[in-house]
């Protein structure tokens, strides 16, 4: 568990990639803000071992591709909350969404509540702002649960691409979605 204190934290280099499980708590959205500076990746977790993953209670500002990636086998249990990501400053020229939670295989569920992501310019790549999949070659084997409550989108600019699209979850077999809420 890391406990993240009041006031602004402005990184240096892109922060570790998450490789075992985490529970990362500010103290609150706009009380504890993590600057990339433009140009760092905030939180990312790629492929391996049953990797569970907390992250709630800050604001997250100035990136560049992501501020929150998980990707690939055995991602488990994700649960967000009270995160403001706030897109001035960052760069999405190579980004898979502001919010990108993948799974290829294994059980997946994803709880995501309380969540204000804005002021974003992206490529228009159609890849989304917020986006969770379950997806891959391998896509049945296991279940997808998706719990999504109060997520506020706003201020999105697709305008230099083909388009874009500001929430997306798509879903292998077998998957259930509960408590959508967008505002």
């Amino acid at each position: 568990t890391i406990n993240l204190p009041s006031g602004m934290i402005t990184l240096t280099n892109n922060l570790p990639e998450i490789t075992q499980s985490i529970t990362i708590t500010g103290q609150g959205m706009g009380d504890t803000t993590i600057d990339g500076d433009g140009l760092y990746k905030i939180f990312g977790a790629e492929g391996g071992g049953q990797v569970d993953i907390s992250i709630s209670d800050l604001t997250i500002l100035s990136f560049i591709d992501f501020a929150i990636k998980t990707n690939g086998n055995g991602i488990g249990d994700i649960n967000l909350s009270g995160i403001e990501i706030d897109g001035i400053g960052s760069d999405f020229t190579s980004s898979t969404g502001a919010i990108s939670l993948e799974q290829s295989v294994g059980n997946f569920l994803v709880s995501a509540r309380d969540i204000w992501i804005h002021d974003i310019t992206t490529p228009g790549n159609g890849e989304g702002v917020f986006r969770i999949l379950k997806g891959g070659s391998s896509s049945s084997e296991g279940t997808m649960t998706v719990d999504v409550e109060n997520i506020t989108i706003s201020d999105v600019d697709a305008s230099a691409g083909v388009g874009g699209t500001a929430f997306v979850i798509r879903a292998g077999s077998p998957s259930t979605i509960n408590n959508l809420s967008m505002n």
